[in-house]
Parts: structure tokens; sequence; C-alpha cells
């Protein structure tokens, strides 16, 4: 009975194309059993499977004494890897060379694919379909968080598949679509890349690298960033830029504030409608709405400021900056958390967008302004006070937010060819294969 319910929910969902035959999914796969007795002082790689099609690759390398699981089984490269638990979700794929004498738990299943009857990159490219991941989910049974695939019922099923020949075509078309979203994304690499040497010449930028001296060194202390050996010495090792404009640090060119967060416990402190911004709301270039919002009692008694529109805000506590100083423009009144600062112009020289602009493609700059510790990384407000930005005229400022919003339109343009193109390539893999039948 449970069978016969399965196929009645999948033929009442998908219609396969009458041409192809339909094969038992056990006939082109077969599970391989290949016991591991994990050994204390033997190193092992361990696997993880990541859902939404996503791929199989190493977890992690761990002595077997650290094991508690001792009754394992091998995987090698080719075979096609599912998790039991989360099959459901699109936890499968091909093993790669990396993955080969990995061991597995009993939680996830390896399969030898059968080469003579169906192409292996063929097979995983079909287990990313929707329809197949609905065979799985309809082959798992068990309470809502720990769902189990069936291994013997999803081995029953019967999938469409087309000739041997057929199936290299349809995956050489694929193929084809990656290979020129390849290329796109290429072309967006280069022209971010040439984005950023399009700034340095528009300002005269020359990066000069600067050596320590041995002996004795004479420094004017009008030329000091800040009053301490670590940065006098950090100031001298450092690469700098020469511009053939005049600089000033942002300290001279804004003044800056930090935030704060109202009492969490006050419920007449949220739900408000004016945006709150915190680190998890700078992810894009200009802030108009937040995932949190608080009231104006909550601006009247807590730390949390109001500010008004065109400040530039800065994120100065958070793991992110690791790598990233996320900075954007509020075009809208907010108030910020205390893992924010915001700027805001007092020089009438600089336009607000050029000063984004040249910190985004300048991050160097603000990364050298990070401090790291054992808790979160944070930025040095002294530092950052001190980063140094070239001012060239207005009009040249004007041209520079031109040139750099066209060349960042085309390059999210052919970003968005690629995922288009990526999107479209399994669409047709689909269509090729399913046709999708009207539920009654």
């Amino acid at each position: 009975m449970v069978n016969w319910s399965v196929r009645y929910t999948l033929e009442s969902q998908f219609s396969f194309r009458p041409e192809f035959d339909l094969v038992r999914i056990g006939s082109l796969i077969k599970r391989s059993k290949r016991e591991v007795i994990v050994q204390d002082n033997t190193i092992y790689k361990r696997v993880t499977i990541r859902t939404n099609g996503k791929g199989v690759t190493v977890r992690d390398q761990e002595t077997g004494r650290n094991i508690g699981t001792k009754r394992q089984f091998l995987a090698t490269e080719g075979q096609f890897l599912m998790s039991k638990i989360d099959a459901r979700n699109g936890a499968m794929g091909i093993a790669p060379a990396e993955i080969d004498g990995a061991i597995i738990t009993a939680d996830f299943l390896a399969f030898d694919i059968n080469e003579k009857l169906v192409n292996s990159y063929f097979f995983w490219l079909l287990s990313t379909t929707k329809q197949f991941i609905s065979f799985c989910q309809s082959c798992s049974s068990g309470t809502t968080n720990r769902q189990r695939l069936d291994e013997q019922l999803f081995l029953e099923l019967r999938i469409p598949l087309p000739i041997r020949f057929l199936q290299e075509i349809l995956v050489v078309k694929y193929k084809d679509n990656l290979s020129q979203a390849g290329l796109y994304e290429i072309e967006a690499q280069q022209l971010e890349a040439y984005t950023e040497v399009r700034l340095m010449q528009e300002l005269g930028l020359v990066l000069q690298k600067m050596t320590v001296r041995k002996g004795w060194q004479l420094i004017d202390f009008i030329d000091l960033s800040r009053w301490s050996l670590q940065a006098v010495l950090k100031d001298m090792a450092r690469s700098t830029r020469t511009s053939h404009y005049p600089v000033k640090r942002l300290g001279q060119l804004c003044e800056s504030r930090s935030g704060g967060t109202p009492n969490k416990s006050n419920s007449s402190f949220w739900h408000g409608v004016i945006p709150w911004v915190s680190p998890k709301d700078m992810k894009v270039d200009f802030i108009e709405k937040t995932e949190d919002y608080i009231t104006e009692q909550a601006i009247e008694k807590s730390a949390a400021p109001l500010l008004a529109p065109n400040h530039l805000l800065f994120v100065v506590r958070s793991g992110i900056l690791r790598h990233t100083v996320p900075v954007a423009i509020n075009l809208v009144p907010v108030s910020i958390n205390q893992d924010m600062r915001a700027f805001r112009l007092i020089d009438s020289n600089v336009k607000l967008d050029y000063l984004l602009l040249y910190l985004k493609y300048f991050q160097h700059d603000l990364l050298e302004t990070v401090k790291t510790s054992t808790t979160v990384e944070s930025i040095d407000s002294e530092r950052l006070n001190s980063v140094e930005i070239p001012l060239p005229p207005l009009a040249v400022q004007e041209r520079i937010i031109d040139t750099l919003n066209e060349m960042k339109s085309r390059t999210q343009t052919l970003r968005a060819n690629a995922a288009t193109l990526r999107q479209n390539a399994l669409v047709a893999f689909e269509q090729a294969i399913f046709t999708t039948a009207s539920v009654n």
C-alpha cells in the first residue's frame, strides 16, 4: 500500500515524456557497503553533503580516537552519496576526487553508478531537479526534523531514462550553458578589476611601498596619524598611495557618532516606524529598510540616536570585519545600534556618493583599521578617522561617480545574465525529461 501511495502521489504531480523508458533507480545504482573499522591512531577524512544539490565536500580530518562511531563505510571518487536525513532537502551528489578514501556513517548512503546505463553527470543533474527531490521526500518518513529516506522504497522508484547517447547530448547542452555563464562571470570580475584601475587613474594614484630603514628615524609630529609607537611603525611599513589631488582624513571631512540599543525587554521601544540599522542590514549600498524598527520613545530614553538622511554608516564591530568593512548611506531617517558608527559630512568640497564609492573600492584602507581580539573584530575609531581620502574637484568627483556607477551596472547585468543562464540550464534539462502535469 505504501508503494502504491508513493506512486500515486508522484504521478499526480508529474508526467514523464512518453519517449523515455521508466527505469528502476536500483538498476542504475548499487549500494556500496565497504566497511571501515576506525583505528585510534589513523587520521580519517569525513564528509559533508550539502543540501539543495550543492554537492559533497570534505568536512574535516580527525584522528580515530576522537571519532565516536567506530563502524563506518568507505566513500570513493565518483560514487553517488546521499544523506538519509536530508535527502528530502537535496543533500546528495557525486563524490569528487578529494572525497576518495573518506569515511561515512550509516546515516549516509554510498552508491556505485552503472555507467553502462547512465552517465554519472546526467544522474547527478537528474538528482538536482525538483521532481527528483519530490521522489526523495515521498520516500522519507519519521518525525518532522528526523525524517529518514527509506532506501528500498527509493531504489524501487522508476525514473525516466533517455538512451545513453541522448543523456550525453543533454549533459553537453547543460555544460555549454554553464560555460557561457562562466564567461559572463569572468567578464564581470575583469570589469571590477578595471574599475579599480580606472579609479586610480582618475585620482592620479600611485602605489608606493614604504620600507623601514635601519638606524635612527626622524619623524615630523604633524605627519603622525596616531600617537603610538605601534601606529608609527605600521604607518612606516605599509604600502601607501600618492595622488595628484590634496588628501584629507575622514575625521576632517566628517563628524561621527556611535549608536545604541534600546532595552529589549521594554516593548514600548520596539516595533515602531524608525528603522534601526545593525550589521545584518548592511548588505546594500543604500539603506531604506531594516529588519528591526524602534519607536520615538526609544530614541528619547536610550542611546540610540535619530539620524537624518545622508549619513555614511560603518559596521565597527562584527565578525564580518575579518574580510570586509560594510559601508552604506541611509536614504531615510534611521537609528543605529552600538556596533555601528555614523559619519555626517561637514566639508562642502566632497560628495557623499564619491566618499562611499572610494571606501567601497579601497577596502584595504578600512581593513587596516580593524583590531582582532579573542571575542570579535572591531574598528579602532582613531584609525578610522585617520583614513585618507583624495579630494579632486567636485566636477571630477561627479565624473567618477557616473563612471563607476555605470561600470557597476554593467557588472550587475553580467552577473544577472550568468545567474539566468545557470537557472535556465537546469530548467531546460528538466523540461527535456519531465513535463509538469496539472494537479487535480
